[in-house]
This record gives structure tokens, C-alpha cells and sequence, in this order.
């Protein structure tokens, strides 16, 4: 005599192979919709990371000026930075001082792998203006 399994004959319970292989197929495709988003999301809050950056080191630039009498051009004259942003490299960008004077200073930032690391090179001056 068979067990009552529902309606069910006692062979079909559980999943079979095709079933499985379609919600693992179904698993993938909406894995890889996603994928675009979360990149994006990434790639855009490194580039907010590194406006902060160039924020930090705007405003050093001007506590250097003060010292100094001139901007600095160099990251790591920079007392007031962070190790790793007076290295020139953090939050997936490069920085550099592009130019500097007694007047007025350039520094940029790029991002080292774009489309990955974020998509907007920038620059800032001494009126701490962000330019992308």
C-alpha cells in the first residue's frame, strides 16, 4: 500500500533536476541585473570620498600658506593630512598638486581605475571651489 504524499505518487516528490537548474538559472539572471547597480553605487561613493579628499587638502593647503607664506607643492609638506591622502593615493583616486605658488595652488584627483574606482577626475584652488 502507498504512503498518502498529497495526491502526490511517492516518485515526484521533491524537486527534479530541471526545476532546479531553472531557479539557479533565474538566480543568475537577476544577479547579474544587479551587478550594473552596484557598481555604480560603488564608483559614485568613491567619488564622493575623494571631493572629501580634496576638500581635506584644500584646507591644508591654506593652514600651509599661513606658515609658510606660499602653497605647498607637495601632498606630503602637508602636515595635516592623513598618511595615506599625503602619500597621494586614497579612496581608489590619485592626487597630485598640479601647480603652486604664493598666489594660488591646483590639486587633482583621478580615479586609478576608472569605471571601477570611480568616474570623475577633479580639481580644487585655493577658493576651494571643486571642479569635475
Amino acid at each position: 500500500m502507498h504512503r498518502t504524499t498529497g495526491g502526490r505518487p511517492p516518485s515526484s516528490l521533491g524537486f527534479t533536476l530541471i526545476e532546479l537548474l531553472v531557479v539557479i538559472a533565474i538566480i543568475a539572471v537577476l544577479i547579474a541585473l544587479l551587478l550594473p547597480s552596484v557598481n555604480r553605487a560603488r564608483s559614485a561613493a568613491a567619488d564622493r570620498a575623494a571631493s572629501d579628499d580634496l576638500t581635506a587638502i584644500g584646507k591644508a593647503q591654506i593652514a600651509y600658506r599661513e606658515k609658510a607664506q606660499a602653497y605647498s607643492g607637495t601632498l606630503t609638506a602637508l602636515t595635516s593630512l592623513p598618511a595615506g591622502l599625503a602619500s597621494g593615493v586614497a579612496d581608489g583616486h590619485r592626487f597630485n598638486v598640479v601647480s603652486a605658488s604664493t598666489q594660488a595652488f591646483v590639486v587633482r584627483s583621478a580615479p586609478l581605475e576608472p569605471g571601477r574606482t570611480g568616474n570623475q577626475a577633479c580639481t580644487i584652488d585655493e577658493t576651494l571651489k571643486i571642479a569635475c
